[in-house]
């Protein structure tokens, strides 16, 4: 199971054909919730927009704060504004951004990322 990242119980719905293992992906694609989920969607939006600058497009970074209680989170494109996220639309946006990338590096960032964050703890 620790091999695998597989949990005793998921590993038992697997075992017992109750979960097929696309719902058991889906359900660790979706399992960044709050704080992890923005530092894991900014680490994606770096460079990752196009905007307007003196002297044509230029590259500039997408940034999210989380908003107070379960409001969202806020889309900074380029330091404006942009749209309010729920929870559910950021997840399944990171995992557009994370299938976007054959190298998988955007993914390898992220696991580094929040893995520090548990260790420092």
């Amino acid at each position: 199971m620790n091999e695998f990242n597989v949990s005793q119980e998921e590993a038992t719905k697997l075992a017992n054909g109750s979960m097929s293992p696309e719902k058991e992906e889906s359900q660790k694609r979706s399992s960044l919730t709050g704080h992890d989920l923005k530092r894991a969607a900014n680490l994606a939006g770096k460079g990752a927009a196009e905007v307007d600058g003196i002297g044509g497009k230029r590259k500039a970074n997408i940034r999210f704060q989380k908003l107070a209680g379960d409001k969202g989170f806020q889309q900074y494109i380029g330091g404006k504004k942009g749209k309010v996220f729920s929870e559910e639309e950021m997840q399944k946006g990171l995992q557009k951004q994370i299938d976007k990338d054959p190298t998988e590096s955007l993914l390898e960032k992220i696991n580094q990322t929040l893995e520090g964050k548990f260790v420092s703890q």
